[in-house]
């Protein structure tokens, strides 16, 4: 019963601050800023965060990400991890204080939207580039996909309830590895022609 009045209420939300997006498709040259959020939910995606973040950084845009735990826990588990070494940990802080902002678990509210300052900073900006590392349907990080301000927003998985101008999938429409789903990403805006007479 909780779960359908929890499921409810995140409908009720997202209705209300649905919004037709219109898709601007930008060459990567048209790319100033990008924008990306991503859902912590086990150690291994701290390692997939690592290399979401070195391959933004070899790009040489300026972005900003926000990363959110959906799972309650994950970082203080990370901290007492036996097969995380000390390297790692140290990477992960080092990201949060590099560009990344952090939304925890007890910032989220009881549907699960964001309810902290961090997710407010990343929802005032306007990206050139929004990219959604939701694979799984996460109603924190679709939620933030439809706040965001962004002139092309790019999806994992195809959902008609999301305002992705773009889709980016695996063969047989499997779920791609981050860096693989970057580089995709990266390869077409390499090709898009902004405007209809550009060569």
């Amino acid at each position: 019963m909780l779960n359908y009045i929890k499921e409810y209420y995140r409908n009720k939300l997202i209705r209300k601050i649905r919004r037709e997006k219109r898709a601007e498709f930008v060459n990567l040259r048209e790319v100033s800023s990008i924008g990306f959020v991503y859902n912590v939910n086990s150690l291994n995606s701290i390692t997939e965060l690592s290399d979401i973040y070195n391959f933004l950084y070899s790009v040489h845009i300026d972005f900003k990400g926000l990363v959110i735990e959906t799972k309650k826990g994950v970082f203080s588990r990370l901290s007492r991890s036996k097969n995380i070494d000390d390297v790692s940990l140290s990477a992960v802080e080092d990201l949060i204080k590099d560009g990344l902002s952090v939304v925890k678990y007890g910032d989220l509210n009881w549907v699960g939207a964001p309810d902290s300052s961090a997710a407010l900073a990343f929802l005032k900006n306007d990206y050139d580039l929004f990219i959604s590392f939701n694979n799984d349907n996460n109603f924190t990080l679709n939620y933030i996909t439809h706040k965001v301000n962004a002139r092309l927003a790019v999806g994992m998985v195809n959902d008609s309830d999301v305002p992705y101008s773009m889709v980016m999938e695996g063969e047989r429409r499997s779920v791609l590895s981050p860096t693989e789903y970057l580089r995709q990403i990266f390869h077409y805006l390499n090709i898009i022609k902004s405007n209809p007479g550009e060569e």
